[in-house]
């Protein structure tokens, strides 16, 4: 859905360095095995981490597991605070995903909403770039920052719309949730739609390089732009 960043861990691929057994620990977070888990969590050192310095709660918030989460983190609070090698934490994960259960743990557990990754992306960049308005709700009414700007000096607005040019038409269901994640971005949330990167680029702009002509999220920041433009009356 988007080309940034992040991709959901290629779970079979995932070999954690100076843990054994690994494939059985990583076997038992993704099929969800407490027990087996339990007794990993007793016996391994939770905080070694991957190639990509992904952690076994990383795994779990990929998994979409709870309750495996849980027990990693009764058993080292770290984790919810330790990032990948872009600093990304769990919560970077979770948000991406779209996993509304396990952001809202994460989010009880006081992990970091406010956290930033090596492209100043929190939490909420990521459940904005990738449409999930509830997950974005969530964060916001726990205290994410709707006005935080990225590396580039993207706002949410800028990081909603696609990093490259869609090649073709986005199905209607797509660019009815980019709708809607822009009404409530810009209509509830006030964050502003004009707002240039650091390159200069509005969000219109980004939009009319990347998205069809007849996209609705396209045309609703053209709307929205036609509007400011308009002389007072």
């Amino acid at each position: 859905m988007k080309y940034y960043v992040i991709v959901c861990l290629a779970l079979g691929s995932v070999i954690l360095q100076g843990m054994e057994p690994s494939k059985e620990l990583y076997n038992a977070i993704t099929q969800g095995k407490k027990k087996e888990v339990q007794k990993f969590a007793k016996n391994c050192v939770l905080e070694r981490r991957d190639t990509l310095g992904r952690t076994v709660l990383h795994m779990a918030v990929v998994a979409g597991k709870p309750v495996i989460a849980d027990i990693l983190i009764n058993e080292c609070p770290k984790l919810l605070h330790i990032g990948d090698r872009q600093g990304r934490i769990p919560l970077h994960y979770a948000a991406f995903c779209g996993r509304m259960p396990m952001v809202k743990y994460l989010v009880d557990a006081k992990s970091e909403i406010e956290r930033k990754d090596a492209n100043l992306w929190t939490p909420l960049f990521y459940a904005v770039a990738e449409l999930h308005l509830q997950v974005a709700d969530l964060l916001i009414s726990n205290g994410a920052q709707a006005d935080r700007r990225s590396k580039k000096g993207e706002t949410l607005i800028h990081a909603s719309i696609p990093q490259k040019p869609c090649e073709e038409e986005r199905e209607t269901k797509v660019q009815t949730l980019h709708h809607s994640m822009l009404q409530y971005l810009i209509k509830q949330k006030m964050v502003s739609g004009c707002i240039t990167d650091y390159q200069w680029k509005s969000p219109v702009k980004k939009a009319r390089e990347n998205l069809p002509e007849n996209d609705m999220a396209r045309k609703y920041l053209e709307h929205l732009e036609s509007e400011r433009q308009k002389p007072p009356r």
